[in-house]
């Protein structure tokens, strides 16, 4: 008799449906991804930074903390899982930060490089949105050197991507003295034109100005456009630092 084969748990699976939002990665349909992933492993290697793995659900204090001053921050709900609070995270820096601070008392060399990745979970008006972030950290004693480093490593990552159009853009907001003076001349400026910024905006001036020049508004990106620029109020050290950033790029052909 011939043989057939059967999709076994097909019909279970059809009526089993995932989490609006949330998605699947499968290189079987998306081989992209594993080249994406191994470029950035590669690309770590060869620059000095060292893989961090950190818990999807873990405690919420360190992104409540992260969070505490920006307006516009949505974070997951908290919830009670063995009769502890936890939270999904919506971002990976807090425990990367975390982790650094556990560790720093230990190290045995003043500087840390290290390479982090994996899926994070934003909360939207209408759920959940399912996405993956990788990022590098300097954390230690760092100079302009290992500043400029870190950004060729990531703009390697992106030519080697094929992103051919890609433009690279450097900025500074300075040491906390910089930002001090800068923030309270954006507010001044914003202050008075506070009808032509978007809600969010508004609402960010208060609590955390530098929010407003993360906002995506057309409207708000123009605004800010006229706005006075922040390399006008660097201090001495911070125009120096900035300086020895670029010249460091220039030598890696950057």
């Amino acid at each position: 008799m011939p043989k057939t084969t059967r999709k076994a748990g097909s019909t279970a699976a059809s009526k089993m449906q995932g989490v609006g939002g949330i998605k699947n990665i499968i290189t079987q349909t998306d081989p992209s991804w594993n080249v994406i992933l191994k470029r950035l492993g590669r690309m770590g290697r060869t620059y000095g930074f060292q893989r961090v793995e950190t818990p999807i659900i873990d405690d919420p204090a360190p992104f409540e903390q992260y969070y505490k001053d920006s307006a516009n921050a949505s974070i997951p709900a908290v919830m009670e899982v063995s009769g502890k609070p936890m939270m999904v995270r919506p971002v990976m820096l807090p425990q990367i930060l975390r982790s650094y601070a556990g560790l720093k008392d230990m190290e045995e060399k003043p500087l840390s490089k290290w390479l982090y990745a994996g899926n994070i979970m934003r909360p939207t008006d209408g759920g959940l949105i399912s996405e993956y972030e990788f990022g590098l950290e300097v954390l230690g004693a760092f100079t302009h050197l290992t500043e400029a480093q870190t950004i060729a490593a990531v703009w390697h990552l992106v030519q080697g991507l094929g992103l051919e159009e890609a433009i690279l853009e450097i900025n500074t907001i300075g040491d906390a003295s910089s930002q001090s003076t800068y923030g309270s001349v954006l507010y001044d400026f914003l202050s008075l034109k506070k009808f032509e910024l978007c809600d969010v905006c508004n609402e960010a001036l208060d609590a955390r100005v530098f929010d407003v020049l993360r906002c995506s508004n057309l409207e708000c990106q123009v605004l800010l456009a006229e706005a006075p620029t922040v390399l006008d109020f660097l201090d001495d050290n911070s125009q120096k630092h900035f300086t020895l950033v670029l010249e460091a790029l220039d030598e890696l052909q950057i």
